[in-house]
């Protein structure tokens, strides 16, 4: 893998100043995930662009109050770098775009320098390119009209005639104007003087560079999110993971298309890779991830949802299915308060209890029932559920469920059936045989349900 390598170096011609080198150098997928270093070649997405934002995180840097030095700030010598904005069809420049910015026009400096310091060495470079041409651009730029150049170079010398801008060619400048001469205007000193005129601290590289002794560049104290793409072949089309790293652990989780070949290619990988009863998502640790991703020619590595402007978001993995190819179950048509009286002291009579009463007795009399015939049929429902596995899922118009049956599959047995599910749904998913909820006794769980304050309307899948 490839990283920035940053280092401040002297200046050639001053020494005092020094500037930023970016280069890229090799590193490993530890360094990345662990250590923050950032993946210089891993972050550009289809359209061109770095997803990272590097380049705007490393020109937010270079304008912390941190690398600003006061005195130079004050005097305007310590101004921030803009960068073209581009639309969204526009070509985007490649994230070392800033790095050139800021490599061509920063001088990086201590401290302890002051604005005398900075005056005093643009002179001393002035002095050692002192020509003609220099010192007509310094008049030129010092805003005077044409008449204020004469009367300036006239009280230098007064044999010099001029009459237009064309005649001061006629003379060497250089040799009438002195750098002393320009003092009243330091600033075309220093503009002059100086290749560039923006200043910024040495700290600057501590900021953008990990403290692991290195001098790679990054921002973070660690990368958890990536993304592997195995590469297809005769036997598979392409498929991504979507890795979390934990400790020295990576989580690996498919995302598998509509296309069964996607599930074969990552039940291959996870059987390869994974321990043994991982079937799509399975972990692996990072040294064995590593490896891969120097040695496997078919497996690449992006980190998709990096970015330095903003928190990090979790992947969202996507897993499809066919429509119709996964059997949803509900429970059938059950009992409740709305129910006639006839209906009622039928069921009742089938059970010899006496049929007498008003509505509500007869509703108190068949949750009664309910309550016996619930811990009487418990069996046969731990039976049906110790070995088969439902999960919850949101109702469904697409994929119109069947009914579960245990039993007869009448009203009755349906009411039975939700008031077990009801007792035994684990985290309000997971049907459970092993797991009972004591939130409600039986008898206030059945009263609830005939009066329907509590429901299972919704769908259950098999799960294995």
């Amino acid at each position: 893998m490839k990283a920035y390598s940053a280092e401040l170096v002297p200046d050639p011609a001053i020494p005092e100043f020094k500037v930023l080198h970016i280069y890229n150098t090799d590193t490993t997928l530890c360094d990345v995930l662990k250590h923050g270093v950032h993946p210089s070649n891993k972050t550009v997405n289809l359209h061109g662009r770095d997803v990272s934002d590097i380049g705007k995180r490393i020109l937010q840097e270079l304008d912390s109050s941190a690398v600003l030095i006061p005195e130079l700030e004050q005097l305007g010598y310590c101004l921030p770098l803009t960068r073209k904005t581009y639309g969204y069809n526009q070509a985007q420049p490649p994230a070392t775009k800033e790095f050139d910015m800021v490599s061509e026009g920063i001088y990086f400096v201590e401290d302890s320098i002051t604005y005398k310091d900075i005056l005093r060495i643009a002179k001393e470079q002035l002095a050692l390119k002192w020509n003609h041409q220099t010192v007509r651009d310094m008049l030129l730029s010092s805003g005077g009209q044409f008449n204020d150049v004469r009367q300036f170079i006239k009280s230098l010398d007064k044999s010099v005639k001029l009459s237009s801008y064309g005649d001061l060619d006629k003379y060497d400048l250089s040799e009438i104007i002195r750098v002393r001469d320009f003092e009243m205007v330091e600033k075309t000193i220093i503009q002059f003087g100086l290749s560039r005129t923006n200043f910024r601290s040495v700290r600057f590289l501590d900021n953008i560079v990990r403290p692991h002794g290195t001098q790679l560049v990054g921002f973070r104290g660690g990368i958890s999110f990536f993304e592997l793409r195995w590469s297809g072949g005769q036997d598979y089309n392409p498929l991504l993971h979507d890795c979390n790293l934990h400790g020295d652990t990576i989580t690996l989780i498919p995302q598998l298309d509509r296309d069964q070949s996607y599930r074969a290619h990552a039940k291959s990988i996870a059987m390869k890779l994974g321990k043994k009863g991982e079937r799509y998502c399975f972990t692996c640790h990072i040294d064995e991830v590593s490896r891969l991703v120097e040695t496997d020619p078919n497996l690449t590595i992006r980190f998709p949802k990096l970015n330095y402007m903003e928190a990090t978001q979790p992947p969202r993995t996507v897993a499809h299915y066919k429509y119709g190819q996964v059997q949803r179950f509900q429970v059938g048509r059950k009992m409740n308060s709305a129910m006639p009286n006839e209906v009622l002291k039928k069921l009742l009579g089938d059970y010899k209890i006496p049929q007498t009463g008003r509505k509500q007795v007869l509703l108190n009399k068949v949750c009664t029932l309910l309550t016996q015939l619930y811990h009487k049929r418990e069996h046969e429902h731990d039976v049906f559920f110790k070995d088969r596995k439902f999960i919850s899922v949101p109702a469904s118009f697409r994929n119109q469920p069947v009914d579960l049956i245990v039993g007869e599959g009448v009203e009755l047995d349906n009411t039975l059936l939700a008031m077990y599910m009801l007792k035994h749904l684990r985290n309000n998913v997971i049907v459970d045989a092993s797991y009972e909820n004591n939130t409600f006794e039986v008898e206030a769980l059945a009263k609830s349900l005939m009066n329907r304050e509590v429901n299972v309307d919704v769908n259950f899948l098999e799960v294995e």
